[in-house]
C-alpha cells in the first residue's frame, strides 16, 4: 500500500471539520493524525451547562496540550443556574482561561445576571474578539474588568448587553489598553454608557469598522458623538434605524443623527425594514448626509415586510448616480423576505432592477444571498 504524504492526510482530515465522530476515529487511527484531528475537535468549545465547567477543567488538567487547540470559547445559558453553580463557575473560569494560551474568540450569551462571572478573568488574555449577547452585568465596572483583561482586543460586539449600575471606577491600564478596530452595537444596548466608557478611556481611536442598530434619538446622538471622535479613521459604517415609536406612516432619519464632515467612509451599509404601513425616507436622507469622497461600496439590506415601493427607489438611484458619488463602484442589495409577503427572491430582484435601471445598466447592481 503506498504511503500517503502527511500534508495530504491533513488536507483530507480538514474536510471532516464538522463530523465529530469521524474526527474522534481519526485520533485513534495513528499518531500522525492526532494534531489535525484535535485542531478541529477542540477549536470551538461550547460550555452551556454548569457541570461542563469542572468536566472541561479536568480534561485540561489531564491533557494540558488540548488547551492550545482552543480558539473559540462560548459560554451560554447560565441565566437559570443556582447560586452555588455560579460560585463554582466563578472559581473555575479563570483557571480554564489560563489553560487556553491561543484563545482568540470569547463569547457570552443568554447569561442574564450571571454575566458578572466574566469579570473573574486573568489579568491578560490572548482574546482578540469579544462577543456578548443578552448579558446583564451587575455594574459597568464588571464589564470594564472583562474589557481590560483583553489587551489585544480587535473586535467588540455587544447586543442586548446592559448593567444595573452605570458607575465605573475602573481605570484603564497605563500600558496595553484595548484598542478595538471593529465595534458592533446591536439592539438593546445602552449606547450612551457604552460609548461614554470607550471615549473616556480613548479606546475609540483605531476603530475603522462601526455597526449600530439604533432604536431611539438618544442612541443616534451617542453614535454621532462617537463618529465625531473617530473621524477620518472610520472606513466602514453600518446603520440600522428601527425606532421604538415611529412617526405616523413614516420613518424619518433621527434628528439627533449627524455625520461629521471628517467622516468619509469607503463602505456604507444601511439596514431597514420595508413595510406597506411606513415609508422610509431616512434611507435617502442618510445617503445624502454621508461624505461620498471615498465611498466605493453601498450596501442596502432590507427586511421586506410589505411593499417594496415603500422605499423611494427613484431618490436612491438619483443620489447614487450623482456626481457626488463618482467613486462608487458597487451597489449591493440583500433582501430578507418575510413569510407573509407573497413574493420570491427572483421577482423581488427583477423589481429592484426595474426600479434602479441606471445602476443595473452600468453593471454596478449586485444581489447578495
Amino acid at each position: 500500500m503506498p504511503i500517503v504524504p502527511p500534508e495530504l492526510c491533513d488536507y483530507i482530515i480538514d474536510y471532516l471539520h464538522k463530523d465529530r465522530k469521524s474526527l474522534e476515529a481519526c485520533t485513534l487511527t495513528c499518531r500522525e493524525w492526532v494534531p489535525t484531528s484535535r485542531y478541529h475537535l477542540y477549536c470551538d468549545v461550547f460550555l452551556h451547562k454548569p457541570k461542563l465547567f469542572p468536566a472541561f477543567k479536568r480534561l485540561l488538567t489531564a491533557s494540558p496540550l488540548l488547551g492550545s487547540y482552543v480558539r473559540v470559547l462560548r459560554i451560554s445559558k447560565l441565566d437559570k443556574a443556582s447560586q452555588a453553580d455560579l460560585m463554582m463557575v466563578e472559581e473555575l473560569l479563570p483557571a480554564i482561561l489560563g489553560d487556553l494560551p491561543n484563545l482568540e474568540h470569547l463569547g457570552g450569551s443568554l447569561l442574564s445576571t450571571a454575566a458578572s462571572i466574566l469579570r473573574f478573568m486573568p489579568d491578560r488574555t490572548p482574546v482578540t474578539e469579544l462577543c456578548l449577547q443578552y448579558c446583564e452585568f451587575s455594574a459597568l465596572d464588571d464589564f470594564a474588568r472583562l474589557f481590560y483583561s483583553c489587551p489585544r482586543l480587535q473586535s467588540l460586539e455587544l447586543c442586548g448587553v446592559c448593567w444595573a449600575s452605570t458607575s465605573c471606577d475602573v481605570l484603564p491600564p497605563i500600558l496595553d489598553a484595548p484598542e478595538p478596530r471593529r465595534l458592533v452595537l446591536g439592539r438593546d444596548v445602552d449606547f450612551a454608557s457604552a460609548i461614554g466608557f470607550l471615549l473616556r478611556g480613548n479606546h475609540h481611536r483605531h476603530i475603522h469598522s462601526l455597526s449600530a442598530a439604533l432604536s431611539s434619538e438618544a442612541d443616534a446622538y451617542a453614535l454621532s458623538v462617537l463618529m465625531e471622535n473617530i473621524g477620518e479613521t472610520l472606513t466602514e459604517l453600518e446603520i440600522e434605524w428601527h425606532p421604538v415609536r415611529p412617526g405616523l406612516n413614516v420613518v424619518s432619519m433621527p434628528s439627533t443623527l449627524s455625520i461629521p464632515p471628517n467622516v468619509s467612509v469607503e463602505r456604507l451599509t444601511i439596514r431597514s425594514a420595508v413595510s406597506h404601513a411606513y415609508s422610509t425616507p431616512w434611507v435617502t436622507s442618510l445617503l445624502s448626509a454621508v461624505g461620498p469622497v471615498r465611498m466605493t461600496t453601498f450596501a442596502l439590506e432590507i427586511r421586506l415586510l410589505g411593499e417594496l415601493n415603500a422605499l423611494d427607489w427613484k431618490s436612491v438611484e438619483s443620489t447614487l448616480t450623482s456626481e457626488r458619488f463618482e467613486s462608487l463602484r458597487r451597489v449591493m442589495v440583500k433582501v430578507n423576505i418575510w413569510s407573509g409577503v407573497h413574493m420570491d427572491q427572483l421577482s423581488v430582484r427583477n423589481l429592484i432592477r426595474h426600479n434602479l435601471p441606471r445602476l443595473h445598466s452600468k453593471g454596478m447592481l449586485r444581489f447578495v444571498s
